[in-house]
């Protein structure tokens, strides 16, 4: 009997990762399985693509992307939304994307 492609496509993604590692889900790389990482920073971006439709191309989230406002640098987001798959960010007036 042939197995479900999606089952094997699960087995190939455990026998990938290794311990203490998990999978994002928006790049698909091994990434330290940190408590932040594990308990919010995936579960965000797996719902940003299941539950909300933003397609994969438009979440960042590794590396963390730095925010800077004019000269003075914020420091690093955990997740990023962009408004298109080109990766444009709104200007903050609510013409798109998240915030």
């Amino acid at each position: 009997m042939a197995r479900k492609k999606k089952n094997s496509n699960i087995e190939q993604i455990s026998e990938l990762k290794k311990e203490g590692y998990v999978i994002d889900p928006v790049t698909g790389q091994e990434v330290k399985a940190t408590p932040e990482r594990v308990e919010a920073k995936l579960i965000f971006a797996e719902r940003l693509i299941n539950e909300y439709g933003y397609s994969k191309d438009q979440i960042q989230t590794f590396p963390e992307f730095y925010i800077q406002k004019g000269s003075m640098k914020i420091g690093p987001a955990d997740i990023v939304v962009f408004k298109d798959t080109k990766k444009t960010f709104c200007d903050g007036d609510g013409g798109g994307g998240m915030g």
